[in-house]
C-alpha cells in the first residue's frame, strides 16, 4: 500500500470524531461484499445507514468514512474483519493517519517521541505548541484562528481517548502504549506501513 499522507495539505479538523462503529459498520460491509461505496452513500442519505442524528450528521460522517476507505485497499479491509475490537479501533486510527496530514505528524513527532523516550504524560500546552510550530512552517495553517487550534487540541485528544491510546482522569492525560502482536506488525510491514508500525511501537 503506498502511503500518500506527504502530498497531503495540513487540516484543521474540528467538527470530526473516531466514529468507529460507523466506520467498522461501512468496512465489514465492503469487506463482505454486501455493498459498494457508492450504495453506502445512498444508504446514508435515504435509509440513516450510519445511524446519524440528523441528516447533516449523516453526510458529515459519510464523507469522513469514505474519505478514509480511499486510501486502504483490500488487504487492509480484510484484515480489518478478522480483528477483536481493540485492533480495529488502533486501526481506524491508522486510517485517520494516512488522510489526515496534520494528525499523522502529531503523531509522529509527539506521540512517538514521547514513547520512545517514556515520557507518557500528554498536556495541552504540548500538542498547542506542536500547532503552533506547524503553523511557523506552513503559510494555510498559519490562518487558523485560535479557537479553532483549542478544537483541533480537542479532535486530538479524542481521536487517541476513543481508540484506547490516551487515558484522562482529572487534569491528568497519559499515553495508552497499544500492543502489537507479531501478526499486525507482519501486517503493517506487508502494506509497506512501517512509519505508522514506528509510531505505534514508539521506536525511531
Amino acid at each position: 500500500m503506498e502511503i500518500q499522507i506527504y502530498n497531503k495539505a495540513y487540516v484543521c479538523r474540528t467538527k470530526e470524531h473516531l466514529w468507529f462503529q460507523e466506520t467498522k459498520d461501512a468496512l465489514i460491509a465492503i469487506g463482505k461484499d454486501e455493498m459498494t461505496v457508492e450504495e453506502i452513500a445512498q444508504r446514508s442519505d435515504g435509509e440513516n445507514f450510519f445511524n446519524a442524528a440528523s441528516k447533516s450528521r449523516a453526510r458529515e460522517i459519510c464523507r469522513t468514512v469514505i474519505r478514509r476507505m480511499e486510501v486502504v485497499n483490500n488487504d487492509f479491509i480484510n484484515y480489518f474483519g478478522m480483528q477483536n475490537v481493540e485492533n480495529q479501533k488502533i486501526l481506524v486510527l491508522v486510517m485517520v493517519m494516512l488522510e489526515d496530514r496534520t494528525f499523522f505528524d502529531f503523531m509522529n513527532e509527539i506521540f512517538r517521541e514521547k514513547s520512545v523516550i517514556g515520557d507518557y504524560n500528554l498536556n495541552d500546552a504540548e500538542i498547542i505548541r506542536f500547532i503552533h510550530n506547524l503553523q511557523e512552517k506552513d503559510e494555510k495553517a498559519a490562518t487558523w484562528s485560535d479557537a479553532s487550534i483549542q478544537k483541533l487540541k480537542l479532535y486530538i485528544k479524542n481521536l487517541l481517548k476513543d481508540s484506547g491510546m490516551l487515558k484522562t482522569e482529572k487534569k491528568t492525560s497519559t499515553i495508552v502504549r497499544p500492543i502489537i502482536t507479531p501478526d499486525f506488525k507482519e501486517f503493517l510491514e506487508n502494506e509497506n506501513l512501517n512509519v505508522i508500525e514506528n509510531i505505534l511501537m514508539g521506536v525511531r
